[in-house]
């Protein structure tokens, strides 16, 4: 056989446990020593997220390959400067990366907006990408990557290493070697056996306990370390979980707290949900240290950061519960209870799985009430007051009454524009912006919508959503040529994610750019395998270009994963029949009967394939067509 045409090895995990320690390093570094010796590129990545950070071993690897990345592929350096600077902070010293949207840049009061929780794994994908690039511009050869400490690694950083083994292990030549304490194997094993074949090891090592800190100089290096940490975001990202060791070592939850504050404040700023949440129980435990009147953080703020982490991660139900006992319960002040009036709201229009939209409406006249009472500054009332407004035109929305939505949209827009600078609260603004255009958009008054999404991008020119979004409505319009145009600005400013490559592909497959199209839909289903529409679209653009046998696999990789779409084993019949696989069509349409058997062209369907195997009488065809 031609060695071209071998498909390549599945990637390999060996699990290892054994207790922590020297020993196992040691272990691991032989390994990775004896790989290098057979010409495999190999790294030993530490992986303890409460010692290295959200983005350890991820870090570890990309300040190993960098100088010779930025050297021999400066193209793939440029590309992914998203990507690098957000595992690696400290390169924004010298790289500026190109797009930075301004969720990102404004400040911390002016942040009115949190990223989609999806937003974050787009880093690991464009860093899978990425390897990617690096693996054949470095000569190809397998890989090897040994990460101790995998059972305490970050979520992003788990994230990474899945999406490696899943999307390029092969491609790679990937071997993962994790080592982990005893008793955790099973879980991360499982965890990866869906991605590459597995095999366990354990290693009777001796234990290896670190020897505790001294706590008085435990303190001592917690309280240098935080004096130039705490000036700047950057370093709290790099440096603040080691911040948290120290004063944990030092005995001092309190002081802890505050810098569990401070990451958390960060990570959910820039959308890292997940690490985000590994700081909450801390935080509830100490919570009434920021009731003093010289805590760096307010009780309210605290809540709300926290109420983001339960959200994003599947919780809305304990983010009631913490907005009301831990925060409505206990605070007073005017401006507090209107902020946690509003999280309350949004809560019960968007994300509690019983909404209630009149609950919602009542939260928020409370809120604004409450604001009412508030000592503030004329300019920070109106914004103040604009914000709960642009809450309450959601649930006017939500309601079914989208002409008071915009209006109350219009009015706060206005409202900026009479007591604010034009310079202030431009995040803000580009979001009214935006939602009128959703709700004209909604409404089908199009050219409206397109002058108000045109106009939230003039304000936010990095934001990527939002030119995918004006592609949606050219492409629902007929103008595709413009809609193209926004997809592929809107891939030019992201790190990659399967959304934008799904319009896209509809997008070429509306121009009869057949090629282009499957080649949007399988970057689509690279990125993102588990949703069944990318297939569906793969498979006809396929059959479009007169490859059925490839146009079948991608209706076998839909229907395997969502086995319930009469629809769409419908269209694998009918493919399978023009094959001349008549007997599988019949079971295809078996299923799609059963699942919907309302729909009379399934049944028309079923039985033209029962007179193709010369099983239906004429008499039924008659009545299934009558």
């Amino acid at each position: 056989m031609d060695a071209t045409l071998t498909p390549p090895a599945p990637p390999h995990v060996t699990v290892l446990e054994a207790p922590a320690g020297r020993a196992r390093r040691e272990w691991l570094q032989a390994r990775v020593q004896a790989a290098r010796a057979r010409d495999t590129a190999a790294w030993l990545l530490a992986c303890d997220a409460g010692r290295g950070g959200m983005w350890a071993g991820v870090d570890g690897w990309l300040r190993e390959i960098l100088p010779e990345l930025e050297a021999r592929a400066p193209d793939l350096f440029v590309r992914h400067d998203t990507e690098l600077t957000a595992v690696l902070p400290d390169l924004r010293l010298r790289v500026r990366p190109r797009h930075i949207p301004l969720t990102e840049t404004s400040e911390r009061d002016e942040a009115v907006r949190h990223y989609a929780r999806d937003r974050a794994y787009r880093i690991p994908q464009g860093l899978v990408d990425l390897a990617d690039g690096w693996h054949q511009r470095a000569g190809g050869g397998p890989w090897m990557l040994a990460c101790d400490d995998f059972d305490r690694r970050g979520g992003l950083a788990g994230f990474f290493f899945r999406e490696l083994l899943r999307r390029r292990g092969a491609t790679l030549g990937l071997t993962l070697l994790v080592a982990v304490e005893p008793g955790a194997g099973d879980a991360v094993a499982a965890e990866l056996a869906p991605f590459a074949s597995v095999a366990r090891e354990r290693l009777r090592l001796g234990a290896e306990p670190e020897e505790p800190l001294d706590p008085a100089e435990a303190a001592r290096r917690a309280e240098e370390l935080a004096a130039w940490v705490r000036t700047d975001t950057m370093w709290v990202g790099m440096h603040g979980h080691e911040v948290i060791r120290l004063w944990t070592a030092a005995g001092r939850p309190d002081r802890a707290a505050e810098w569990h504050a401070r990451v958390l404040s960060l990570f959910v700023h820039l959308g890292y949900y997940e690490d985000a949440f590994r700081h909450v129980p801390a935080l509830r435990e100490n919570l009434a240290c920021f009731d003093a009147p010289d805590a760096p953080y307010s009780r309210t703020r605290i809540v709300s950061n926290m109420h983001v982490a339960y959200v994003t991660t599947g919780r809305p139900q304990e983010a009631l519960e913490l907005v009301e006992t831990e925060g409505l319960a206990g605070v007073t002040a005017p401006e507090d209870r209107a902020h946690l009036l509003y999280v309350a709201a949004m809560l019960h229009a968007r994300y509690l799985p019983r909404r209630d939209l009149d609950r919602a409406e009542q939260c928020l006249r409370e809120a604004l009430a409450e604001l009412e009472r508030a000592p503030l500054e004329p300019a920070e009332r109106h914004f103040q007051t604009g914000f709960l407004l642009n809450g309450l035109a959601f649930v006017r929305f939500r309601q079914g009454h989208a002409d008071e939505a915009a209006d109350l949209t219009h009015q706060n827009q206005d409202r900026l524009d009479e007591h604010l600078p034009p310079e202030r609260h431009r995040l803000h603004r580009s979001v009214l912006l935006y939602n009128a255009g959703q709700v004209y958009a909604q409404t089908g008054d199009h050219e409206r919508a397109l002058r108000h999404y045109s106009a939230a991008i003039e304000l936010d020119p990095c934001y990527s959503e939002y030119y995918n979004d004006r592609g949606n409505l050219y492409l629902r319009l007929g103008r595709a040529e413009e809609a193209e145009r926004d997809y592929l600005r809107a891939i030019e400013l992201s790190a990659p994610y399967p959304e934008v490559w799904f319009n896209l592909g509809r997008c070429y497959s509306r121009m009869s750019r057949h090629q282009e199209a499957e080649r949007a839909y399988a970057r689509a289903v690279d990125l993102d395998p588990a949703r069944p529409a990318p297939w569906v679209n793969l498979a006809r653009e396929r059959q479009a270009l007169g490859r059925p046998q490839e146009a079948l696999a991608a209706y076998d990789a839909a229907v395997a994963v969502d086995a319930s779409n009469p629809l769409v084993l419908a269209n694998r019949a009918g493919l399978r029949l023009s094959l001349g696989r008549a007997e599988e069509a019949l079971e295809d349409l078996d299923r799609a009967v059963a699942l919907d058997p309302a729909n009379p062209a399934l049944e028309r369907n079923r039985l033209l394939v029962l007179r193709a195997l010369g099983r239906a009488p004429d008499a039924a065809l008659e009545a299934a067509a009558a």
